[in-house]
């Protein structure tokens, strides 16, 4: 690949050639302001938030759609860039309703920041808060909202449905400052294609899109972040999980970068709030971890070979290595809480074959010409 040289601020620095100046900004820890960029989605060069100078072509161009060139020199926060961007939050802000203290993206908000960081605001044009309302958009859904009058117009909500997850639920409607986003068919959680993977709310840059079943919940600054695993099925996609520290609640689940995430996790945040384990039992009784492991060496002891671990599908690898592990050592057998559902089809296998079924190994697994795959979620 061919490297080219780029100054940015001063730094000087070597990348690839198809590399645009935002990336090549990020990999000198330069801040550049964003709204519509995702680098998981195509660029979209909507916003012009991320203006930046050139200094030889004398003029502003946007970060994340111009690509460097050999001896590029790029100014991020001159008076030209500075008035340029506060500009665009001028004209942001005229359409823009302040209602931070009722929105939940509060504490979260691209715009918001951005705002603050560039100074007060000032209308432009002489818009009163009534000449604000724009048409609305009812998504008919119980777990999705559409607030037309904070919409920036960033398209990432479109962009992430098709690019990402691919169900094409959501398009643009309309033109100009009268666009609103809508799902392809309504009601949307009946007969649109809309796969409630929340991907939507998570990459809005403001509160344009909102999860229902969160809002007027709480407040992001007052929840801790803990960045965790979905167990929901074997994928295991990262997530991000939102909760009260001090009662453990669980309020949201949300994507991480990664944005890998569907409606298992998305809506099943509150699953953890019923008939949830949160510590060690013994025959319905709270106990101590050492005491339940007394318990269990006791039980391994008295007689391994009619001892079964019964595992959860949902179970890390490496909680099921270690439970492998166990085995070679003591000998008690290991089953699942779904193998019963398989029991159905070990039986049909004896009677087509007259053959005891055996377990693949993970040799047989690997050099098998055929894999069928039942009632299982890969």
């Amino acid at each position: 690949m061919e490297k080219v040289k780029v100054i940015i601020d001063g730094k000087e620095i070597e990348v690839n050639k198809n590399t645009t100046v935002l990336e090549a900004a990020k990999k000198l820890n330069i801040l550049i302001p964003t709204f519509c960029y995702n680098e998981k989605l195509p660029i979209f060069g909507g916003c012009r938030i991320c203006l930046v100078w050139d200094k030889k072509w004398k003029r502003s161009i946007i970060a994340c759609g111009t690509y460097v060139y050999d001896g590029m020199e790029i100014e991020t926060l001159n008076e030209n860039v500075f008035n340029d961007r506060k500009f665009i939050l001028e004209m942001l802000f005229t359409r823009h309703p302040l209602d931070c203290p009722v929105c939940d993206k509060a504490g979260e908000c691209d715009l918001q920041n951005w705002g603050t960081y560039y100074g007060p605001q000032h209308n432009v044009l002489p818009i009163s808060a009534y000449e604000k309302i724009r048409p609305e958009e009812d998504w008919e859904s119980d777990y999705l909202e559409f607030v037309s009058n904070r919409c920036v117009l960033c398209l990432k909500c479109v962009s992430v449905c098709q690019n990402i997850n691919g169900a094409d639920a959501l398009f643009q409607e309309e033109r100009g400052f009268e666009i609103v986003i809508a799902p392809d068919k309504k009601p949307m959680d009946i007969e649109s294609s809309c796969e409630m993977c929340g991907l939507c709310v998570d990459i809005c840059p403001v509160g344009a899109i909102l999860f229902k079943p969160f809002k007027f919940n709480a407040r992001p600054w007052l929840l801790k972040e803990r960045i965790s695993y979905c167990g929901f099925c074997s994928m295991n996609c990262p997530v991000a999980i939102d909760y009260d520290e001090k009662t453990q609640k669980i309020y949201r689940i949300r994507s991480t970068a990664d944005l890998q995430v569907c409606s298992g996790a998305y809506l099943g945040y509150d699953c953890y709030e019923t008939s949830r384990l949160k510590g060690a039992k013994i025959n319905g009784e709270n106990k101590s971890l050492n005491e339940v492991v007394e318990k269990l060496v006791q039980i391994i002891n008295e007689n391994p070979a009619e001892t079964a671990y019964i595992s959860s599908p949902y179970s890390t690898i490496e909680t099921f290595e270690t439970i492998n592990k166990l085995v070679e050592k003591t000998d008690i057998k290991t089953s699942s809480v779904i193998t019963i559902d398989l029991l159905p089809t070990i039986a049909g296998f004896k009677e087509q074959t007259q053959e005891e079924y055996k377990l693949p190994t993970f040799k047989d697994i690997l050099s098998a010409k055929k894999v069928v795959v039942i009632g299982e979620d890969v």
